[in-house]
C-alpha cells in the first residue's frame, strides 16, 4: 500500500488499478471527479479495460451528479459503452453522507481518498482485502440508488 498525495499520484494509482482488474470495477464519486476520472490516461484505461473482456462492468455511485453533463468523459464514456457502465445516484441522504471517493476492483486493486475533494489517500493495486472491504460497502448502497437515466444518450 502507498500514500498518495497529489493529483499525478491519484492518476497514477487509478490507472494502476484499472489495468489490474479485467472484470469488474466500482467507483464511489461525489460530483464525477473531473480532474481525476475526466483524466484522459483514466479514460483511456477504462475504455481498454471495458472493451477487452466481454463481461467487463463499471459500476458508479455519483452523489452529486446534478453539475455533470456529456461533456464529462466518464459521461460520455458511458453513453458510448452502455451495457457496460451503470451510473446510478444515492436516493437517501444517509448515503449522501460519505465525505470519501473511491475506486476498487475485485481482483484487489483500490484508490481510496478520506475527503473527496483532496487527492490525498491510500493506494494498491494488489491489495484484496482493502478492496473487498471498499466493494462489500458499495454494494448496499448502490442496491438502493436509483440510475442516472439523465445521462442516456438519444438516438434521434
Amino acid at each position: 500500500m502507498r500514500e498518495i498525495e497529489s493529483l499525478a499520484e491519484a492518476v497514477d494509482a487509478t490507472v494502476a488499478v484499472i489495468e489490474t482488474a479485467p472484470r469488474s470495477m466500482v467507483v464511489y464519486s461525489r460530483d464525477g471527479d473531473l480532474p481525476l476520472l475526466g483524466h484522459p490516461r483514466v479514460i483511456d484505461a477504462l475504455r481498454v479495460a471495458l472493451t477487452a473482456h466481454r463481461d467487463a462492468t463499471l459500476r458508479v455511485i455519483l452523489q452529486q451528479p446534478e453539475g455533470l453533463g456529456a461533456s464529462h468523459p466518464l459521461i460520455a464514456l458511458a453513453q458510448r459503452l452502455a451495457s457496460r457502465i451503470e451510473l446510478r445516484s444515492p436516493t437517501d441522504p444517509v448515503d449522501r453522507r460519505e465525505p470519501g471517493a473511491w475506486i476498487a476492483a475485485e481482483r484487489g486493486g483500490f484508490v481510496y481518498r478520506p475527503l473527496a475533494n483532496r487527492f490525498s489517500g491510500e493506494a494498491s493495486p494488489m491489495a484484496p482485502a482493502r478492496a473487498h472491504q471498499l466493494i462489500a460497502g458499495f454494494d448496499p448502497v448502490f442496491e438502493r440508488c436509483e440510475r442516472c437515466t439523465q445521462f442516456r444518450a438519444l438516438g434521434l
